[in-house]
């Protein structure tokens, strides 16, 4: 908010934060002592180095975050002994449409939507993980992916989405009258959605899981006008960080706290376990402190 940044921390020899320096948007410096210092700066989305080294898979990716997340409270808290865990967890999504930046609301795929690629066939259990799916997003030809829907769903199950009102908006949802028209417009092969859907529809009618393992029990078929987005994968909090007690002040590799340093948020280790399959929703700011045994 006043476009101010810390620089540096200054600690005492036994690793105590007596204080920090700030550089103001005039090139000024302050210097600001404290008792305690609490870490709240968010986790390291954008910065790209430690994605790369940390998470390599997701390197090339797309940040869809606060562009300031860099991961300095995680390094100040290493540099003063701190330890950190699940570095490589990450919450991802793999519906976020191109080039307009907007996330494609996930319950047009949960009411019977489906993913097609570039290529024109599907690739993946829609419904499998939802953090998980920009993996195999982005491993289609050139990271994208079509998501597949009706003007039912679009208009229904979404009225209250301010997201699709924004897809909307800028013209992101492509609508066809029949199968190849949808197919002109999004420049697949003709023939393609139709064979897609058509195997869905088998499979809901026989009541048995397609060939990716998915049951389309609850959904009713899609139904014209059709609807489709252009999405890529993306990455969006990354949900290692250092490690914590009960009180949210930050421990070291021994199990010991450091004196008076605490973090929260995206600074601090959440509760996904070391992959991206393990996020919860919802749970992209929650800390999770350490057990008392490694």
């Amino acid at each position: 908010m006043t476009e101010a940044r810390v620089t540096d921390f200054y600690a005492d020899k036994n690793d105590c934060v007596v204080g920090v320096r700030i550089r103001c948007p005039d090139r000024s410096i302050e210097h600001v002592g404290c008792e305690t210092l609490v870490l709240a700066t968010c986790g390291f989305g954008g910065n790209n180095e430690m994605i790369t080294t940390l998470i390599p898979e997701m390197s090339d990716a797309r940040y869809f975050c606060h562009e300031g997340n860099r991961g300095d409270g995680i390094l100040w808290g290493k540099a003063l002994g701190g330890a950190v865990g699940d570095m490589s967890a990450y919450q991802g999504l793999g519906t976020l449409a191109v080039p307009h930046q907007i996330v494609v609301p996930h319950p047009l795929l949960i009411e019977g939507g489906f993913l097609v690629n570039i290529e024109e066939r599907r690739f993946a259990h829609e419904l499998s993980n939802i953090s998980g799916m920009c993996v195999p997003v982005l491993a289609q030809a050139q990271g994208l992916a079509w998501v597949v829907s009706d003007e039912c769903l679009n208009r229904d199950s979404l009225e209250h989405s301010v997201d699709q009102r924004k897809l909307e908006e800028v013209g992101a949802i492509r609508r066809g009258n029949s199968w190849a028209a949808l197919e002109r417009v999004c420049n697949l092969p003709l023939g393609s959605l139709r064979r897609e859907n058509d195997e869905i529809g088998a499979a809901r009618a026989g009541n048995y899981a397609d060939r990716f393992g998915r049951r389309h029990e609850g959904p009713a078929a899609l139904k014209s006008p059709f609807c489709a987005v252009r999405v890529t994968g993306a990455i969006f909090h990354t949900q290692g960080g250092l490690l914590i007690d009960g009180n949210a002040q930050v421990i070291r590799d021994d199990r010991s706290p450091l004196p008076n340093l605490y973090a929260g948020g995206g600074v601090a280790r959440s509760i996904s376990g070391k992959r991206v399959t393990g996020y919860l929703p919802g749970a992209s700011d929650f800390a999770w402190p350490s057990p008392s045994e490694p």
